[in-house]
């Protein structure tokens, strides 16, 4: 009856199974190494969004888009003005441009507020600062925002003038274009197709994050 039993107890005991110390070793160093990966792909992204002491992260190139975009449209909203007020406005005289190619602007206008009419001035210069005539050139946006009374807008005339305030409104700025093309057919008002305007155009060759920044637009006042 005992020896029954026990046969039925062997029948029925459940096999046991474990790890090997190889096994566990060779399980922990395969989990360390996932850690390892988890942990370089976190240092690579880091790396890129905020950067190196050396080189500028996404983050930092954002910013920096941002403050060249912003430069541009204000320099279109300030060369707009150029000739306003003035008595058939001609290029050359009323907005001059310097350099070949060109890398300044100086331009007038007539402010009839608050005392009357005053004839005003602005300039802007990009000048090259790291890398020049590479492909990788950058440099730096300044402008002189206001000069009044003033007589000639000429750029090499006003930024030579230490008495004048200059500003830095961008840097790092990739290689800025400036192009002047007069009587531009699309660039006139309404029906009025006789008197095309200036069409000037403010391009960087290429951004920090791999895109160009930019402004295309017509000066309605400068028709000559």
């Amino acid at each position: 009856m005992t020896d029954h039993l026990l046969t039925q107890r062997r029948c029925y005991r459940t096999p046991q199974a474990g790890f090997t110390l190889i096994e566990l070793m060779i399980g922990m160093t395969i989990g360390l190494l996932g850690v390892l990966g988890m942990i370089s792909l976190y240092l690579s992204m880091a790396r890129q969004v905020e950067g190196t002491p050396s080189e500028p992260g996404l983050r930092q190139r954002s910013v920096q888009d941002g403050q060249i975009a912003l430069a541009i449209v204000s320099l279109q909203y300030d060369l707009q003005r150029a000739g306003f007020g003035i008595e058939t406005p001609t290029l050359n005289t009323d907005l001059i441009s310097t350099g070949t190619p060109i890398n300044s602007l100086g331009w007038r206008w007539v402010n009839s507020m608050p005392t009357g009419d005053v004839t005003e001035c602005a300039a802007m210069r990009y000048s090259a600062t790291a890398n020049a005539g590479a492909t990788n050139e950058t440099g730096i946006i300044e402008i002189i925002p206001l000069v009044r009374p003033c007589t000639s807008p000429d750029p090499t005339v006003l930024f030579a003038n230490t008495a004048l305030v200059v500003q830095t409104v961008a840097t790092n700025v990739p290689k800025l274009q400036i192009t002047l093309a007069p009587k531009t057919p699309s660039c006139y008002i309404g029906a009025d197709t006789t008197t095309p305007g200036l069409r000037i155009t403010l391009q960087t060759r290429l951004s920090l994050g791999g895109l160009q920044t930019g402004a295309q637009f017509c000066n309605f006042n400068i028709t000559d």
